[in-house]
């Protein structure tokens, strides 16, 4: 197996190298495990993330027998290994009596939803770790030894990887699946001369494809398949261009068909992301925007705002992130044919994003270039040491530089990951709130922060609506399944015992730049309802349209709330600014949970409010 000449190899390096190596990799797997299972029960029984919540969600739809999941903002790859876990826990739960039938099976989510989220997380994370080992083979099979267990310990702490293992999301499994890819890659790099192996392009590109079928990220892979073809065929003397250089692409789309079919079986996905998104921005560059689309400020702000994250404690962290910037070009410079197209890669991703979503981009999103950034430090570090480096003293003072970026990464990441091992604030808010407010209280939920439990006359308004909803044949990609979903929810308050409150939920519309229209409103366009629930409404009324109905507590959260009373957004969304400035000035604060800068609030009208005072003085006349 070939690697790139000028980096040690096991068979060139000194004994202890391959030790050394050895054991790098073990710290980075005991340590990469612990730090992405570090508070994997947060939030439980309960989630949070309205994103996590969704993809349970979807995952669930699919057991009434419709596996089209009619929404492609993200595709159904990895729904559908959810919707394959909840089938085996069924079975299980069935073995074991704990479920009598598949309805009893539903409604145990309403019920207690944590095993279901627990599942979730548990695959997620262990995706997470498998992609620390991956890593390793990537700096190994590309390079040498020690380069892979310099990069996966690189990774193991790397704040933005490990974020993205702590919840439902497909960012991490799809970014395993595009290591895979890449690991398959590296086996076409370096096939011996003579070498016609069509196994390697195929499963790079077939892995690529499921990758893509998870989030559609790994699709950017396509172009260092060709390119990596390109490479070993002239490497052995044949022509670069033949029919073969279209396999590795078309096992990505064969991969992303099997993965996801229904983005193909459904015009849906065509008429959104090609119709709708790629071809205006091809058109008219990153001025275009849509409600759909963050605010841009300019394609130099763009790349700067994805830098600002790429180089965030948040993300790779200053240290790592710089040295992995300086790994890139190192890559360029040393690393042969294999750097140049890691470096493809990470531009190609990276101006994606910079087009698509201008100023958009959080640590999460770039789950897919952190592997080869771990390796391009990797890279630098070995190289570099091995062509200036001479004595002791530089190579201690060098891997010191590394070891602190590595124990910085690691001390940011246990210390935002306490707070995921204390109670959950909004669980004892619940709690609190349940054991101190009678049941059937009128209640204003804020964005679902706490999740206490409606009334059966709410659950039966909103099972009206979603029938209202399903009829519309327009767009059905969140209102196919509401009936059923409220007809569990009734079904479950039938067996839970719990307190249950009159609520009003008032939704943020966070994906607007500013309101459209005065008060709290249904959702009733197709952006609309894909962006939030079309059931409830978004926006808010003024207080005394809620004071005069009955309606008494407001439960919401400080850092969401103290927005809106500050310019821009008080400006952007006024009605909300109202609302808030009037709940503060007007209603009493009678409990909190939570840190300083984030608290759960529970708000209360006063017994000597003087508009209360005047309106039962109205009713006394």
């Amino acid at each position: 197996m070939t690697r790139t000449e000028n980096i040690p190899t096991s068979r060139s390096s000194p004994s202890w190298i391959p030790i050394l190596s050895w054991g790098l990799l073990g710290v980075a797997l005991v340590l990469g495990a612990w730090l992405r299972s570090r508070g994997l029960l947060w939030g439980l029984p309960e989630s949070y993330y309205f994103d996590e919540e969704h993809f349970v969600k979807r995952a669930l739809a699919f057991g009434t027998g419709d596996l089209n999941p009619h929404w492609f903002h993200k595709p159904a790859f990895f729904m559908y290994v959810l919707f394959i876990e909840y089938g085996i826990y069924y079975g299980v739960g069935s073995l074991t009596g704990l479920f009598s039938g598949t309805e009893d099976f539903a409604v145990s989510f309403f019920l207690d939803p944590g095993p279901f989220y627990l599942i979730g997380r548990s695959t997620v994370c262990c995706l997470g770790v498998g992609s620390i080992v991956l890593v390793h083979q990537l700096g190994w099979r590309l390079f040498s030894p020690l380069v892979g267990s310099i990069a996966a310990l690189v990774f193991a702490v790397n704040p933005g990887a490990i974020e993205a293992c702590k919840v439902v999301k497909a960012d991490a499994p799809s970014a395993f699946l595009g290591l895979l890819s890449l690991v398959f890659l590296c086996h076409m790099l370096s096939a011996g001369e003579g070498s016609r192996k069509k196994r390697h392009d195929i499963l790079a590109g077939f892995f690529a494809g499921l990758g893509t079928a998870t989030k559609y990220y790994p699709m950017v892979l396509g172009l260092p398949l060709v390119l990596a073809h390109i490479t070993r065929e002239i490497r052995s003397g044949r022509r670069a261009f033949t029919p073969r250089i279209l396999l590795g692409p078309f096992a990505l789309l064969l991969g992303f068909f099997v993965g996801s079919p229904y983005n193909f079986l459904d015009s849906t996905w065509i008429q959104e992301a090609v119709v709708q998104r790629f071809l205006p921005v091809v058109g008219e560059g990153v001025a275009v925007q849509n409600d759909a689309t963050y605010m841009n400020q300019g394609t130099i702000q763009a790349i700067l705002d994805f830098g600002a994250v790429l180089l965030s404690a948040d993300g790779m962290g200053m240290i790592l992130g710089g040295l992995s910037l300086l790994g890139l070009v190192w890559f360029s410079v040393r690393g042969g044919a294999a750097g140049r197209i890691l470096v493809s890669v990470t531009l190609f991703f990276s101006g994606l994003c910079v087009v698509f979503n201008p100023s958009y981009v959080e640590a999460r999103h770039l789950a897919i270039l952190y592997p080869i950034l771990a390796v391009s430090v990797g890279f630098l570090f070995v190289d570099v040491g091995k062509k200036f480096f001479s004595g002791k003293a530089p190579w201690l003072a060098w891997s010191g530089v590394l070891l602190f970026g590595v124990i910085f990464s690691a001390v940011y990441v246990v210390r935002e990951s306490a707070i995921l091992l204390l109670p959950d604030a909004r669980n004892l808010a619940r709690t609190w709130f349940e054991a101190k407010v009678p049941a059937g209280s009128k209640v204003l939920l804020d964005e679902g922060h706490v999740k206490l439990r409606p009334t059966i006359s709410n659950l039966q308004e909103h099972l009206a609506m979603a029938k209202k909803l399903q009829q519309d044949e327009e767009d059905q990609a969140f209102t196919r399944h509401l009936p059923r979903y409220y007809n569990f929810l009734l079904l479950a308050a039938e067996k839970d015992p719990s307190p249950r409150y009159d609520i009003v939920n008032f939704y943020h519309p966070w994906w607007k730049k500013r309101e459209e229209g005065e008060g709290a409103m249904n959702f009733v366009r197709g952006q609309d309802r894909r962006m939030g629930n079309p059931v409830l409404q978004r926006g808010v009324n003024d207080l005394d349209f809620y004071l005069e109905r009955g309606y008494r507590y407001v439960v919401t959260k400080s850092d969401v709330y103290k927005k809106y009373l500050k310019e821009p957004m008080a400006s952007d969304f006024p009605s909300f600014n109202r609302f808030y400035r009037s709940m503060e000035d007007r209603l009493e604060l009678i409990k909190q949970f939570g840190s300083s800068g984030s608290r759960i609030c529970v708000f209360r009208l006063p017994q000597e409010d003087p508009k209360e005072e005047e309106r039962s003085g109205d009713e006394r006349d």
